[in-house]
């Protein structure tokens, strides 16, 4: 794998090269089918909010999609679609895809959704800060008054080795794909933010639709 990168006691949170990973593979159910990352919100696509926020954080932003690519190439950024044989299983289908496609000299990966539009400046920077300090820590994720968000994860490109075959084993097995349920026994932390709103999900034409009205109303 191309996401190999050696890791050191002495890699420091501002040093750290980081990469980053949209992840736009979902089908879009509750969107009444819609293409998730695609849906505008003020006149562009959620996932060209999400990259505008990342962009000023990262050294490389990727997408994860599996419909529609060209709209998606047509950002500007790499599009990886799932692995033939990991097609529809959720969001470590499209982590296990893309990591033989990362820049070899990352030191961490941040994955978030697509839906995500209101991610915060210094997301980044907190979680690579937590992740930093403490050479064996595998992975932090965001977290707020409403919980965890392990879709807001920065990875350790090491922890991306064994997620192959951890699917064909969960494939085999009927087991749970989430993100928590990989994160959980692998040496998980998480940073606070005081910012609810940050980070909530857009799942819905309704959620959308309430969150175009506020910044418009702005």
């Amino acid at each position: 794998m191309a996401c190999t990168t050696s890791q050191t006691a002495t890699t420091t949170a501002t040093a750290a090269r980081i990469g980053a990973l949209i992840l736009a593979g979902g089908q879009g159910q509750r969107m009444g089918g819609c293409n998730k990352g695609l849906q505008p919100l003020l006149g562009q696509p959620l996932v060209q909010h999400v990259a505008q926020a990342l962009r000023p954080q990262v050294h490389s932003i990727a997408i994860s999609a599996n419909a529609d690519l060209p709209a998606y190439q047509a950002l500007g950024l790499p599009v990886w679609p799932d692995a033939p044989q990991w097609q529809g299983l959720g969001p470590l289908a499209g982590i296990a895809s893309a990591a033989p496609q990362l820049p070899p000299d990352l030191d961490a990966l941040l994955v978030v959704p697509c839906d995500t539009p209101l991610l915060p400046p210094q997301l980044a920077a907190r979680l690579a800060q937590a992740l930093f300090a403490r050479p064996g820590l595998a992975a932090v994720s965001a977290a707020t008054a409403s919980g965890r968000h392990p879709s807001i994860s920065l990875l350790r490109p090491a922890l991306l080795l064994g997620l192959p075959q951890y699917l064909q084993a969960q494939q085999q097995g009927q087991g749970d794909l989430s993100l928590r349920r990989w994160l959980e026994p692998r040496g998980w932390q998480t940073v606070f933010f005081d910012d609810a709103q940050a980070f909530a999900n857009l799942n819905d034409q309704q959620a959308l639709q309430s969150l175009q009205q506020q910044l418009q109303s702005r």
